[in-house]
């Protein structure tokens, strides 16, 4: 599961105090991989739609009583039209109420 296959969820989880609800994205692309940003934009949408349209609800138990979360994982790290990207689609969808938290993978992974 990659960031290239827009309609299959990464993974999912909860965080250690059971408030949010994360939905992962696993971003193994390069920031200058022709139509990166693009690909992610469409997981990201997807990914929101499921949390804003309750589905997050078929995919963990009580996830009613939790913060909805995308959370990109990248290999690589972000280009400033990436960072840009991130910041902008972050602002996005605090607006409607979803958390985006992104970072890199830890070396050796």
């Amino acid at each position: 599961m990659t960031v290239e296959q827009v309609g299959v969820i990464d993974g999912v989880g909860t965080t250690k105090d059971g408030n949010h609800a994360v939905l992962f994205v696993s971003d193994h692309l390069t920031w200058d991989s022709p139509g990166h940003i693009e690909k992610l934009a469409a997981k990201i949408e997807a990914y929101a739609k499921v949390i804003l349209n309750g589905g997050l609800k078929d995919l963990i138990p009580d996830a009613d009583h939790k913060a909805g979360v995308i959370q990109v994982v990248y290999e690589h790290p972000p280009s400033k039209l990436g960072c840009d990207f991130l910041t902008s689609v972050e602002k996005q969808l605090a607006d409607v109420g979803v958390k985006l938290w992104h970072g890199q993978l830890p070396a050796g992974y």
